[in-house]
């Protein structure tokens, strides 16, 4: 990994971008501190399980899992560079820019829900529009199987 730079985050997950193998990508792995608790590594693992195989166009695409040298196991996704949802409302973007984000936003929680998954944490700092064109992307984090 290559050019990193890390995301702040509250809880048990570090997150930082960069080049891996000439692509942009997130890593998504585990705090120092969770690293050798193994309740941790497990969640980690079946978060990728349960969403490796989700595709939309509003939510930011898993790739594959695997060791990373100073990080521990981690989640390889998608990238481009983007601000958080906050970031984004703080720029004063117009009425029809904000409701096409918002739209956005709308089709990827509803292409979750309509496979039986409930995203688990969607807030202004799980949610990213990308620098370039200002397409939301949900970030997958703590998804949960909607019951019957």
């Amino acid at each position: 990994m290559t050019e990193s730079k890390e995301i702040k985050t509250g809880g048990i997950n570090m997150m930082l971008t960069g080049t891996d193998g000439g692509r942009q990508v997130l890593l998504v792995g585990l705090k120092a501190a969770y690293q050798d608790k193994p309740q941790y590594l497990k969640a980690l693992k079946r978060e990728y399980d349960n969403c490796h195989d989700i595709d939309h166009p509003n939510i930011v695409k898993y790739i594959e899992e695997k060791d990373v040298d100073g990080y521990g196991h981690c989640i390889v996704m998608e990238w481009e560079p983007a601000r958080t949802l906050s970031e984004y409302i703080q720029e004063g973007h117009g009425e029809e820019e904000k409701k096409a984000v918002i739209r956005q936003i709308a089709a990827g929680l509803s292409f979750l829900h309509e496979n039986r998954q409930v995203h688990g944490a969607i807030n202004p700092a799980t949610i990213f529009v990308t620098n370039q064109g200002d397409r939301a992307k949900i970030l997958n984090f703590r998804p949960r199987f909607a019951d019957q």
